[in-house]
């Protein structure tokens, strides 16, 4: 089995795991999601991707359909990326509005929320294969298309962007810097997904 597919089967297992640590309680999505799209839902579907949030397909009972996100990790993005959305969206870029983000504490832990309508789609990588070379050619320049009207977005500064589109670090140095001195954390990371520490170590030398 190549290594490539080896990896991504292990992450799979990885994520399974991961997420089969925790459960939103069903009062509380039915509460949210009441609360974001004014009707109740009547179908929810698990989906299992990214580490950092639990995630949801939700249909509702007037036929809406919504993307639930559940974060546990202390430092959710979601405020961040609803301005990063908001602002693409103004530049003609098409991406799913945010209904709703929120904070809830359950059982003594605080949960972050964010529900989005859902885009129609599908992700590039699952249609390259039934594709001739023109027609990939063609989504791949429309892609770039849109990447370049984000790239027109102002923002400030360095870094993880916040809620106003502000960067925590002053210069490109300061952050690199920064995350050369998380070296620990890029390690565990790797660690936890199956990536190669020694290509995390050989980036982190070629930024300094």
């Amino acid at each position: 089995m190549p290594e490539d597919q080896t990896q991504s089967q292990t992450y799979q297992e990885f994520l399974h795991e991961k997420h089969a640590q925790f459960q939103a309680p069903d009062e509380l999505i039915l509460k949210e999601v009441k609360k974001a799209s004014d009707s109740s839902p009547v179908k929810k579907e698990r989906l299992f991707l990214g580490e950092s949030s639990e995630v949801y397909a939700i249909q509702t009972e007037d036929g809406q359909e919504v993307i639930m996100r559940i974060s546990r990790n202390g430092y959710p993005r979601f405020d961040a990326e609803r301005w990063a959305l908001d602002q693409s969206s103004a530049v003609g870029v098409p991406v799913p509005e945010v209904l709703l983000t929120d904070r809830v504490t359950v059982d003594g832990d605080e949960l972050a929320l964010c529900i989005q309508r859902k885009i129609e789609g599908q992700p590039l990588d699952s249609l390259a294969s039934t594709l001739n070379s023109d027609q990939l050619r063609n989504l791949i320049n429309k892609a770039g298309s849109m990447l370049a009207k984000i790239h027109s977005v102002p923002t400030v500064g360095f870094g993880e962007l916040d809620e106003n589109g502000k960067g925590e670090y002053f210069s490109w140095d300061d952050y690199i810097f920064a995350l050369v001195d998380r070296e620990a954390v890029l390690m565990e990371a790797a660690e936890r997904t199956s990536y190669s520490q020694d290509k995390v170590h050989h980036a982190l030398n070629l930024l300094q």
